[in-house]
């Protein structure tokens, strides 16, 4: 049976990272093949892409297209192969990304976005991070070294909103399992492990659920 592909997601200081890395490492544990991508990647491209957002360059037309090449390029060279041999993916960030990020210009980037990364499905489940904006502030705040274009709170503010109309276009249009995980629910910030337990235990159930869809 073909490994379930997982994609973590939310605001830039959500957590993806922390998160995609801690679930890879349970679903380990317990014994799941699984394995850990990152959006950008470590190949040239995602390289490029790195160096641009550092520079702040703001054209989301070009960061879709370099987006969508680095994204064809991991999957070709690596997602693909990983799937098809019954290992799940768990990749920090997604095309997911990519339609709340580089569609907040207008409504007709989605079908574009989308048209862009026809040759790449979409996830099978979006664990989606729900972190109050001044939390996120917070933690871009403490990183070291150098911001990159989207860590604003101007711009986050509308991401936020945006992912929500995102999510709920993957769950009505494309049936996509999205998992709402709430950060800081009534204002109270869980911690790291708190959050990571919720995780686990929707991506078991989405990942057994999806088994017998496919048995």
């Amino acid at each position: 049976m073909k490994g379930v592909y997982i994609v973590v997601e939310g605001i830039d200081g959500a957590g993806t990272t922390t998160h995609a890395r801690l679930l890879v490492e349970k679903l380990s544990a317990l014994g799941e093949p699984v394995e850990y991508v990152q959006e950008p990647s470590t190949g040239p491209i995602g390289r490029l892409i790195k160096r641009l957002l550092a520079e702040h360059l703001y054209d989301q037309e070009v960061y879709a297209l370099l987006f969508a090449a680095d994204r064809l390029h991991q999957y070709r060279t690596r997602v693909e192969g990983l799937l098809a041999g019954g290992v799940h993916v768990v990749s920090c960030r997604s095309v997911v990304s990519s339609l709340a990020y580089q569609s907040m210009d207008g409504d007709e980037l989605v079908e574009w976005i989308l048209t862009l990364n026809k040759y790449i499905p979409l996830p099978d489940v979006v664990v989606y991070l729900n972190v109050p904006l001044e939390v996120a502030l917070a933690r871009i705040a403490r990183r070291r070294g150098v911001r990159d274009v989207f860590e604003k709170p101007g711009f986050l503010r509308e991401l936020r909103s945006r992912y929500a109309e995102i999510l709920r276009l993957l769950e009505r249009c494309f049936r996509v399992t999205v998992i709402r995980v709430d950060e800081a629910p009534g204002g109270l910030v869980r911690s790291v492990e708190d959050v990571h337990r919720e995780v686990v235990v929707k991506v078991l159930a989405a990942i057994n659920y999806l088994r017998g869809v496919w048995a």
